[in-house]
């Protein structure tokens, strides 16, 4: 009997259902603490605490009513507009943040900016340096140890380096699409105050 290609085989199925019961997320306190923070990282989503911001809000809600509006329209519309200020002002930030010309990374820069991380970079070539001093010579084995565990803190400053650059991508995101959400919801605000 012919099945489509795209259909899952039982032993696909069994696989997944294990798999599934053994990822239900976070087990420790700690861990479930850390992940409910997730949403909140950049503080875009929360709402909007109008007196915490310095509006004076009875000031421009007299405005707006003084325009026709009452008392919670004027509210909502104040709400919408800091919320749009808001992401406005975390865009911008990310996104001067990223007109600072980017630094090649040259075996130079690498090795200032690695030695900027991990101090133990420099101790290792000073015991280098004491030992031939004080016995005039090193060994081959201690040279070689040595270089293997400064290459290692550079690959590891080098990956360190990528995934910021990641994250500074994904950060970008998140401002456009919460830029995008309030932009959408201070639209559908005026466009109701309009019609009502």
């Amino acid at each position: 009997m012919w099945k489509p290609s795209f259909m899952t085989s039982p032993l696909k199925r069994q696989a997944n259902r294990r798999n599934a019961r053994r990822s239900t997320g976070p087990k420790t306190p700690e861990g479930r603490v850390v992940s409910s923070l997730n949403a909140i990282k950049h503080r875009l989503n929360l709402p909007v605490d109008l007196i915490a911001n310095g509006v004076n809000l009875k000031v421009i809600c007299e405005l707006l009513s003084s325009d026709g509006l009452d008392g919670e329209q004027s509210k909502e519309l104040v709400a919408k507009l800091m919320d749009y200020e808001r992401n406005q002002a975390h865009q911008l930030a990310i996104f001067k943040k990223w007109q600072e010309p980017e630094v090649e990374l040259t075996p130079e820069v690498v090795d200032k900016k690695a030695r900027e991380r991990y101090p133990e970079i420099d101790m290792l070539d000073e015991m280098i340096q004491d030992e031939l001093f004080f016995t005039g010579k090193v060994s081959a084995r201690d040279v070689k140890k040595v270089a293997r565990i400064k290459e290692a803190m550079y690959r590891d400053w080098i990956k360190l380096h990528n995934h910021q650059q990641r994250a500074g991508v994904r950060d970008a995101k998140t401002a456009v699409r919460y830029y995008k959400r309030s932009s959408n919801q201070l639209i559908k605000t005026l466009k109701a105050l309009g019609n009502g």
